[in-house]
């Protein structure tokens, strides 16, 4: 079977660490190929209010991004879709288009925490493994271990660990640097950043912060 991982995210903009990220784990898992998924109404943040970059922006971005890295791919599958967006919702469509293969869903630590809360949280499980960047800035490994054993007994998750440079990144400072005038050293490929000059993106940082 094909191992495909998913890695979704607002990606506003992408930047170096999401793309160091998907490299990591495609060579830890041998998986054969990283499907980058930007957002397309996510119902979080759509419930908090959150205000973001046009969603053609941010798949172009994507795109120019992970010209050159083979095995990583851009994907419109969320921004396709109309109304709210779900993570159980991508899986299944997913698994309709690619029905000889094993996904493995890329997630932070921090997340991870959070899966249970979402949307259909025992199909997802079912439906795709789950690959946890650990970061010592984001949790414990106590608290770690406790929501792995967790998530394993209550749905039979399937969890691998994987251990992620701590890249001090973020997709709101870069917004800030852009928004005052300033390259953010070492954060952008410069496919990206010309796109975000060329289309006016983030004059305005006020965005609520993310990563």
């Amino acid at each position: 079977m094909r191992k495909i991982g998913i890695l979704g995210g607002t990606f506003d903009p992408i930047h170096l660490a999401h793309i160091a990220l998907g490299e990591l784990a495609k060579d830890r898992y041998s998986l054969d190929m990283v499907l980058f998924i930007p957002t397309g109404e996510s119902y979080f943040k759509t419930r908090v209010g959150r205000k973001v970059t046009p969603a053609e922006d941010r798949l172009a971005m994507v795109e120019l991004a992970l010209k050159g890295h083979d095995g990583l791919e851009a994907s419109d599958i969320e921004i396709r879709r109309t109304g709210h967006t779900y993570t159980v919702d991508t899986l299944e469509e997913l698994s309709a288009l690619y029905p000889d293969a094993r996904f493995y869903f890329i997630t932070g630590a921090d997340a991870l925490a959070s899966m249970e809360t979402w949307y259909l949280p025992d199909r997802i499980f079912s439906l795709a493994s789950v690959i946890v960047a650990e970061r010592e800035d984001q949790v414990t490994d106590g608290e770690l271990d406790a929501t792995i054993s967790r998530l394993t007994e209550r749905f039979g998750a399937i969890i691998l660990r994987l251990k992620n440079k701590n890249m001090d990144i973020s997709s709101s400072e870069i917004r800030e640097y852009i928004a005052n005038g300033t390259r953010p050293a070492e954060a952008l490929p410069d496919e990206v950043y010309d796109y975000i000059l060329n289309h006016g993106l983030y004059k305005d940082a006020r965005l609520p912060a993310d990563q």
